[in-house]
């Protein structure tokens, strides 16, 4: 994946090496847009490809399979239909619609990238937009750079933000304050979402986005 720097700049004493990513390497996802994606080798377009998801990280991870696939000389044209058969895991950032309300349901996820390409989905679509996470939690000593720079994300994606936890999402909460937006604390995912449903009664259209319930998960001592 040449999108990550340290692969990236990692030196290299390999016969061949698949690189990819939407940026960087030979392989490239192009023109990406709702369910589809166009694939380019070396700036050269090879194949428009239709798939059940429209998350960059899932367009990301679906071009490993790709190259290596296209090295290997296969048609890819029966790896087109093969995408449609494709079912998503749940809570990743799963699209549902319930009457007039979106919900992206990308509780599953609690990575720094991965949230910042819900966002990404989430600032695209019309309607009121409304966040409720914990953000990320256990970041250790980055946590006030990664709050800070996380802040900034959703202030630019997000109407409302309802924050879920507690001691955890003082800094994050802290931060956000600085942009005058409309912000909720809740000590529970189910307060959070009672509080949703209360915000958008009246609303036409919504969109609310499902970010990372570990803090939940850590509540209920659940046992894995």
């Amino acid at each position: 994946n040449y999108d990550n720097e340290y692969i990236r700049e990692y030196p290299k004493d390999i016969d061949v090496i698949l690189s990819y990513g939407l940026f960087h390497g030979d392989y490239n996802a192009r023109n990406i847009s709702t369910n589809s994606f166009d694939l380019y080798y070396k700036d050269k377009y090879i194949i428009t490809f239709d798939v059940p998801f429209d998350g960059r990280h899932q367009i990301l991870n679906s071009l490993a399979v790709i190259a290596y696939l296209h090295y290997l000389n296969y048609d890819l044209n029966i790896l087109k239909k093969g995408f449609k058969l494709i079912k998503l895991e749940k809570n990743r950032l799963e699209y549902k619609r319930v009457g007039n309300r979106i919900i992206l349901d990308d509780s599953f996820n609690s990575n720094l990238i991965g949230f910042k390409n819900a966002l990404n989905k989430l600032s695209s679509l019309n309607g009121k937009r409304i966040l409720i996470t914990p953000g990320i939690v256990e970041l250790g000593k980055y946590q006030v750079k990664i709050n800070k720079e996380l802040a900034l994300y959703i202030a630019s994606s997000a109407d409302i933000v309802i924050l879920v936890g507690q001691l955890e999402i003082n800094n994050l909460y802290y931060n956000l304050r600085e942009y005058n937006m409309e912000l909720y604390k809740t000590r529970s995912f189910k307060e959070a979402y009672n509080l949703y449903l209360k915000l958008t009664k009246e609303l036409d259209q919504s969109i609310l986005l499902i970010e990372n319930d570990l803090p939940d998960l850590y509540k209920r001592r659940l046992l894995f």
